[in-house]
């Protein structure tokens, strides 16, 4: 509690006078506080202001030990100065109090970071001592991960160089160099890789050596390098082996040697069982050039196009493909060879031998031909004779005529006086005009049977007893008739046989055509339907045409039985019968009976302008109307359809349910 002591204004000895002044003072006691006797207690909350206290009136010692607490300092109040050098220890820091703010830039370093964390240099040197470097660990989410590397002021500010792997566990990973410079990759201080940046750059990859020593390399050239290489890919070793993933488990596989003196050797070495190509070249007009540098111009090209497989020969050194055309190979087996084919016949076969591969024995196609309007001749070479003559035709082969020049002996390989020869117009002196066949006996044969004639002076004709296959057959000029007989004596009905007599125009009977038998019968070489014709033994009437069973079933009267129901109303509708009859015009038989109302029903053609009679007398319809009623009552109708199986209905009122059933019908011709 506090306590106060009280001074007197004055204070007088026993033998002291009284004065005035003394006892004015005497009447102005002084009152003070003990010192100590003030407590927090006996201070209200807020009650002690700045502008209530004196300045420097408070001093430490007027204080109580741990009297002054947060709740007695106003807030803001404590500055910078009120506290003592090193008096804010760690105990007295609240956790996560300090801030970025609070911290002074450049104040932090390494050995104020935890054992394991980087340190680092004032030169910017960063040094981790574990064995990573983790970038973005713990994602949640997909996110990118890149190092950025600047080497200039004033270069890129985003970044010069960067490592970047994209967002994503699949996705692109890069090594990327913003500048013009080359990237290289390393090993033991070689370069592995380089490449040159911009469109003049390049991109090698060395398998030993750097990119200007020995060793296996390929260069990649920029379209803008400023050489002949540019937009080129240079492959430099002295094998180039391209072998499938199986490698050298494989035997298959393609090599190409580079001997030191330049020469190039391509080999393809397959283990292939199956027949697969070992080179395909595979183009719109793919190509061969097979360059010959000891001459200039004697080098050929290998092309195929549209199915067809060239041989040219030239000179390959400017860029347009050759054009002297010497061997043509087409798909359809056909083989050109536009030039000279000398044939040197060393083994012992023939010089050329053609072998049918088809099946059977004979070529539809022929085995040697020539296009239509061209000759094909055979003869005897005379290389010692004038240029123009050295060849001497003996058979020639034109589009209508065989040119035989010589004779022709028919027997063995020597000359036998018994073998029979025939000689041709022009070859036997005085001769025109003339086919000669010398021989004691003509013969034809078959393989099965054969007939034989001596032809001599008196003879008049040959008799063939063998089947005999012409194209064509024509009767002598003389006779301006040809005439087929089945038996030489003149036809009767006793021996002559049957004959045909076709006429020609300057005959008696001019253009007409005569048959003789006793009986003519036409018939089908087709199963079925059966068609034929035939003219009994009287022949047919003068002025009758000859019909045939095919157009008599035609147009014959067929019975149908189709039925069914039909409606009628008051004016003329179409009836459709072409499924009975067909699309065709056609007589019909109707029957009609029963009905909802009796009516008075007339049919006509579709298109007809014939009307009903109107009176009471139906009779006047004719065939083609009837009274329709119930009870069967009804009547038969005969009606001719359009040309497209169509008639027309109509009757006094409306009427539905009349039965009706198709009797028959007859297509019109």
């Amino acid at each position: 509690m506090a306590t106060i002591t009280i001074t007197p204004g004055e204070s007088f000895d026993p033998t002291e006078a009284v004065t005035s002044t003394k006892l004015n003072d005497l009447g102005s006691p002084t009152a003070a506080l003990t010192p100590g006797s003030i407590g927090t207690a006996d201070i209200a909350d807020d009650a002690i202001t700045i502008d209530q206290v004196n300045a420097n009136a408070v001093g430490t010692s007027q204080l109580i030990d741990d009297s002054v607490n947060s709740d007695k300092i106003l807030d803001s109040s404590v500055i910078e100065s009120k506290i003592a050098t090193d008096a804010v220890t760690t105990g007295k820091i609240e956790d996560l109090a300090v801030t970025t703010d609070k911290i002074g830039n450049g104040q932090v370093t390494p050995s104020k970071l935890s054992t394991g964390a980087p340190t680092w240099t004032t030169a910017g040197t960063l040094t981790v001592p574990g064995d990573s470097i983790e970038i973005n660990a713990g994602l949640v989410a997909d996110d990118d991960a890149y190092i950025d590397f600047h080497s200039s002021p004033t270069g890129s500010t985003n970044y010069e160089a960067r490592i970047y792997k994209d967002p994503g566990e699949n996705s692109s990973f890069s090594l990327r160099n913003a500048g013009t410079g080359s990237t290289y990759i390393q090993q033991d201080g070689e370069n592995k890789f380089v490449t040159q940046g911009g469109e003049e750059g390049y991109t090698t990859i060395a398998g030993g050596g750097t990119a200007s020593a020995d060793g296996a390399k390929i260069s990649l050239y920029g379209s803008g390098y400023p050489s002949s290489l540019d937009s080129d890919i240079l492959y430099n070793a002295e094998r180039h082996i391209f072998r499938n993933s199986t490698g050298g488990t494989n035997p298959s596989y393609v090599q190409m040697n580079m001997t030191d003196a330049g020469l190039a050797e391509l080999g393809v070495f397959s283990d292939d069982t199956n027949g697969e190509a070992n080179l395909k070249l595979s183009s719109f007009t793919p190509s061969i050039i097979f360059e010959d540098r000891t001459t200039s111009t004697a080098d050929f090209q290998i092309t195929a196009n549209g199915g067809v497989l060239r041989v040219f020969s030239g000179d390959t050194s400017g860029d347009a493909p050759l054009t002297n055309e010497i061997v043509t190979i087409k798909s359809t087996d056909e083989v050109e060879i536009k030039g000279n084919l000398l044939i040197n016949n060393v083994v012992d076969k023939p010089a050329i031998l053609i072998e049918d591969t088809k099946s059977g024995t004979i070529d539809s196609e022929g085995e040697i031909a020539v296009p239509v309007g061209e000759s094909f001749s055979l003869g005897f070479w005379d290389a010692a004779a004038a240029a123009g003559s050295r060849f001497i035709s003996k058979l020639r082969f034109d589009s209508s005529w065989i040119y035989l020049r010589s004779k022709l002996r028919i027997g063995g390989t020597t000359d036998d006086a018994g073998d029979p020869i025939v000689y041709l117009d022009g070859i036997r002196e005085n001769t025109v005009d003339e086919l000669r066949l010398s021989a004691d006996k003509l013969t034809f044969y078959t393989d099965t049977n054969y007939a034989t004639k001596v032809i001599d002076a008196t003879d008049t004709k040959v008799s063939i007893n063998i089947p005999l296959e012409v194209s064509t057959i024509s009767g002598p000029e003389y006779a301006n008739v040809l005439t087929l007989r089945a038996d030489p004596e003149s036809p009767d009905p006793s021996n002559g046989g049957a004959q045909i007599s076709l006429h020609a125009t300057v005959s008696g009977v001019p253009n007409q055509i005569y048959f003789k038998s006793s009986f003519i019968y036409f018939d089908s070489v087709a199963a079925s339907p059966v068609r034929f014709a035939s003219i009994n033994p009287n022949g047919p009437q003068v002025d009758k045409d000859l019909t045939t069973k095919e157009y008599v079933d035609e147009y014959a009267l067929k019975y149908s039985g189709s039925t069914g129901t039909k409606s009628v109303t008051t004016s003329f509708a179409d009836w459709d019968l072409s499924s009975v009859v067909g699309a065709n015009r056609a007589m019909v038989i109707i029957e009609m009976w029963d009905t909802s109302t009796n009516i008075n029903l007339m049919l006509k053609t579709k298109g007809s302008y014939v009307q009903p009679y109107q009176g009471t007398g139906f009779a006047g319809y004719g065939a083609s109307g009837a009274i329709i009623a119930t009870a069967n009552q009804g009547g038969t109708f005969v009606v001719i359809t359009d040309a497209s199986g169509v008639i027309e209905l109509k009757a006094n009122a409306s009427a539905s349910g009349i039965n009706y059933k198709i009797q028959a019908y007859q297509k019109l011709a």
